[in-house]
């Protein structure tokens, strides 16, 4: 059976399939399972198990097929079936490697201390921070690593998947180029963000239609560094499939290869939908316009969006949705609410002025008037309230109770009946009747 190829010395420490190595980048890029070891049998799932190891549930993914792999049929061939036990032993010893010890909750904090540094080292209008939302799997550098098509580029500590800056300023440029070559007139803020150089300007090169803009020359550097995104949440890595192979018929090229030979899917990890990314952009020194970081922002944005970045993009990997647009949308929404908020309690506080006038304006008389007209209409529970706290009322309020008790039959019945039921309204009333000079009937 195939085995990872170090030392005795090196698996004493790590284990013989270095399952005590937490690090899954260096698992990935270093420790891959070959099919073949020496005089071990052929394995040609083993690529695929090394995947699953670094997947968010590669032990899950590991352990269902060791349990798969465990219990061979009854029918199926004694080589066979021991082959197969074999490899279940095998996938039971790479379940227990140890990526997920621990390091989860620190992988997005580890990004979010990284942007803080870059705001702390590049302040004001040096930095802008783009956020993109994962609408597709991402499968970024499968060109890379030790098994072939099936790379991926992984943050060396903490084993964050992240893009590359070189991969985030390609597209970008590229982007930007389409949309130059519909209009000229941005191809001086192009040569100043992502730079030029000679050859871009030759009869082959990319920019032969263009003339370099006056007072530049044709080797700069862009003002522009596009710094690797990075996740900010908790992102799933997943172990994905490629179009089957038909090798034979690859080989040969003979149609009839593919009836006698079985499809040989290809297995590859990528980056699960839903994963949130931060864009740092920065002015690295070679200009401090920060209208150019402003475009090169927009430029981003649309490359995220119409173009995608890492492999099998035409298959729908690697599209972002822009949350920083999102986010701008929800924060002129949200200023749309609190200026009208502003302006109902602007609005409110001057009618209260205004009404606060009127009623200074008011003479005594007219004043007791209102006051009348507004408890005639109370209802009962209201109005009784109102007469057990009168020493908190206006002076205008209380002569108006008072004459209430005094002109209106209904309210001369209620104050019947409250001297034998609720004295305590009565006394209220009749302490400040005396304070008033007033009298209740």
């Amino acid at each position: 059976m195939s085995q990872i190829p170090v030392t005795r010395e090196y698996a004493a420490a790590v284990g013989e399939w270095c399952e005590q190595v937490e690090n899954r980048s260096l698992l990935h890029d270093k420790f891959a399972l070959p099919k073949i070891w020496g005089d071990a049998v052929k394995e040609n799932s083993a690529s695929n198990w090394s995947i699953m190891r670094i997947a968010t549930d590669g032990v899950v993914l590991l352990k269902k097929k060791a349990d798969e792999l465990g219990n061979p049929g009854p029918r199926t061939h004694a080589e066979k079936a021991e082959a197969m036990r074999t490899a279940a032993r095998v996938c039971r010893a790479l379940a227990h490697t140890k990526t997920g010890s621990g390091l989860e909750p620190l992988r997005p904090k580890h990004t979010a201390r990284f942007l803080d540094l870059l705001r702390d080292t590049y302040p004001g209008n040096r930095l802008r921070i783009i956020k993109g939302r994962l609408e597709g799997r991402l499968a970024i550098n499968l060109a890379e690593g030790v098994i072939q098509n099936a790379g991926m580029a992984l943050d060396r500590i903490f084993g964050l998947p992240y893009i590359p800056g070189s991969a985030v300023k390609g597209v970008t440029r590229n982007a930007a180029l389409a949309e130059v070559k519909e209009n000229s007139g941005l191809f001086e803020a192009f040569v100043r963000v992502f730079g030029t150089s000679e050859s871009d300007y030759k009869e082959r090169g990319e920019l032969s239609g263009f003339t370099v803009p006056a007072g530049l020359p044709q080797d700069i550097k862009g003002a522009v560094t596009f710094v690797q995104a990075t996740p900010t949440n908790d992102t799933r890595i997943v172990v994905d499939i490629t179009t089957v192979h038909f090798p034979d018929y690859y080989r040969s090229g003979i149609e009839a290869e593919q009836r006698n030979e079985s499809p040989k899917p290809n297995p590859f990890p990528s980056v699960e939908r839903g994963a949130e990314f931060a864009f740092p952009l920065l002015l690295n020194g070679m200009s401090e316009d920060p209208d150019l970081l402003e475009i090169a922002g927009r430029w981003l944005s649309v490359a995220m969006q119409q173009h995608g970045f890492g492999a099998k993009t035409a298959a729908g990997y690697g599209w972002f949705s822009d949350l920083s647009e999102e986010e701008r949308k929800q924060a002129l929404v949200e200023q749309e609410l609190k200026e009208k908020a502003e302006a109902a309690k602007l609005a409110q506080a001057q009618a209260e002025s205004a009404e606060a006038a009127r009623v200074a304006a008011l003479s005594p008389e007219d004043s007791i008037n209102e006051a009348k007209s507004s408890l005639s209409v109370l209802d009962d529970q209201t109005f009784a309230d109102k007469v057990k706290n009168i020493a908190a009322l206006t002076e205008p309020e209380q002569r108006a109770l008072i004459r209430l008790f005094s002109e209106d039959k209904a309210k001369k019945a209620k104050l019947k009946t409250w001297r034998k039921k609720k004295p305590d309204n009565v006394k209220a009333l009749e302490a400040i009747a005396v304070k008033l000079g007033a009298k209740l009937p």
